[in-house]
């Protein structure tokens, strides 16, 4: 199975189709990455995101809801940035049965006080770190779950990381007091960090150049971090268990794809 993708690069950032998956419950899931000419649906669908998530009854007593809109507010704001300051961001979009199923964003640059660019939050990061910033799936329905597709949005994102220039990921798990997610992301090769490892300081420092994501952090969070040979093997066992099959690289209308907007 040929596991690797070559891009081709292109001044609209390059999101297209990616990879087909298989869940155990039969269904596929087709991960499309998101590109500029993307935002006129991206900027529909974030209208009508309470709506849609009422419809498809997802959960309010956790963040799921708040992560899921800030997502594609994010992918709003990302899009219509330059070219130039998105170009190691990743945006993808998990669709099965032309519904939305779940949306990851990774890398967002950020600020440092040498006004430079990095994509990690955490205060001793360096260039080779970055950061997997919003990942959040759902089911259709409470009848229909899909089980998975966290993985596979993480694994494709993984998949990424080498070749955008990264041999370290950051990540900010909610306390596992309220979320599985810390033991999610341990099973894809992140490891938790020291107690002394807080981010929040270094957030303070390093501002988001997305700002709308500030009141975000006034929780407690898990800062994990996960090295390119743990989570790349994760990567591969995922890739193997929900039968990836790359697809060719072309551009989709996601007005075609997806029919829950």
């Amino acid at each position: 199975m040929n596991n690797s993708i070559n891009y081709i690069t292109s001044p609209n950032f390059g999101a297209k189709q990616r990879a087909l998956y298989k869940l155990a419950n039969g269904e596929t899931v087709k991960l499309l990455e998101l590109e500029k000419k993307d935002l006129s649906f991206i900027k529909k669908f974030s209208q009508n995101i309470d709506s849609y998530m009422d419809k498809k009854e997802i959960e309010t007593v956790t963040d799921k809801r708040l992560i899921i809109d800030t997502s594609f507010k994010i992918i709003k704001e990302m899009l219509e940035m330059p070219a130039k300051l998105r170009e190691k961001t990743r945006m993808f979009l998990a669709v099965s049965n032309n519904d939305v199923c779940g949306v990851l964003v990774g890398g967002m640059p950020k600020k440092t006080a040498q006004k430079t660019i990095k994509h990690s939050s955490r205060k001793f990061a360096r260039d080779k770190e970055t950061e997997l910033n919003w990942c959040a799936a759902w089911d259709s329905d409470s009848k229909h779950p899909r089980k998975g597709v966290g993985k596979i949005m993480l694994s494709e994102y993984i998949d990424t990381i080498k070749k955008d220039g990264f041999r370290k990921l950051f990540i900010q798990s909610e306390i596992p007091e309220l979320s599985y997610a810390k033991r999610f992301y341990e099973s894809m090769g992140c490891k938790e960090m020291p107690c002394g490892q807080s981010p929040h300081r270094s957030i303070e420092q390093n501002k988001d150049i997305v700002n709308c994501v500030e009141d975000l952090y006034d929780y407690d969070i898990v800062p994990m971090l996960g090295n390119l040979k743990d989570i790349s093997k994760a990567k591969e066992q995922a890739f193997c268990r929900y039968q990836r099959e790359v697809l060719p690289q072309a551009s989709v209308d996601l007005y075609k794809e997806i029919k829950t907007v």
